[in-house]
């Protein structure tokens, strides 16, 4: 009872602490804009000025450092209201191992699961290959996903791939199904990611990559173009409505809308 009164109080306490530093950096982040859209009009007026661009850098700069804490008091707040232990009794924040056991923990008593997880890996490995930024969202968020599988960040090409991957057997994907994949993808925003920790993305990695490079990728990422794609394991689960549906691109791959279809043939 004491511990559900607790609890209780924790919600009650620092929802309201969110909220308040979400307005608060609303507020400063207005603010902000407003005093580089007076800089960018002072700058037509007065000329390209070094000395007065890098004053007005500094304070950007000022600025940034402000927002920046006040986007960590609000990740915070929201931490303290989710991430509680219930037999601790205590905030804690997710460990990668912990929840790798939990995962593993699923699959022993869910073979679809296992199944599914294994071609995630797999297909997860052929684009860090490439040296691509993947993010294993499905083993990360678990039931939590919000239907992506994979986010696969490219330098290279300057793309973030949101991908799901289907390893079924005795399962059609159906023109219902293949649209529900899609609206998944297609509401995924890059706001479901970027705040991640390294070390939960580093996990999955065969070669982790140091924090800089993860945060700057997670960054850039934010103007980089998205692109959704479907893995299939076998085209003998396709049913044979959707086939009008297709555009073939090339030999297993075709395209629905504007996402991919790749039919990675692997029996895992």
């Amino acid at each position: 009872m004491i511990k559900i009164l607790f609890k209780l109080f924790s919600w009650v306490y620092y929802i309201p602490v969110a909220i308040f530093f979400i307005i608060k950096t609303i507020f400063i982040s207005l603010g902000h804009n407003l005093d580089r859209t007076r800089d960018n009009e002072s700058k037509d007026i007065n000329g390209d000025d070094v000395n007065h661009r890098l004053l007005n850098d500094e304070l950007s700069n000022k600025d940034d450092g402000i927002l920046k804490n006040e986007y960590a008091q609000i990740d915070n707040a929201l931490k303290n209201i989710f991430f509680w232990d219930e037999d601790a009794g205590v905030i804690k924040h997710p460990d990668p191992a912990e929840r790798e056991a939990e995962n593993e923990a699923h699959r022993k008593t869910d073979p679809l699961k296992a199944k599914g997880d294994k071609y995630e890996l797999f297909i997860g490995k052929q684009f860090e290959k490439n040296s691509d930024l993947v993010i294993y969202n499905g083993f990360i968020k678990g039931y939590q996903d919000y239907g992506i599988d994979l986010i696969v960040i490219s330098a290279n090409t300057k793309c973030v791939n949101l991908i799901q991957c289907k390893n079924w057997e005795n399962k059609s994907l159906t023109l219902d199904a293949l649209e529900n994949i899609y609206s998944d993808l297609d509401a995924f925003n890059i706001g479901h990611y970027v705040g991640m920790e390294c070390d939960e993305i580093n996990f999955y990695l065969d070669q982790p990559k140091d924090n800089k490079t993860i945060l700057t990728l997670l960054h850039d990422s934010k103007n980089y173009q998205l692109r959704k794609t479907l893995y299939l394991s076998s085209d003998k689960i396709v049913d044979l409505e959707i086939g009008p549906y297709l555009k073939l691109i090339k030999l297993n791959i075709f395209k629905y809308k504007d996402m991919k279809i790749v039919v990675k043939n692997i029996n895992l």
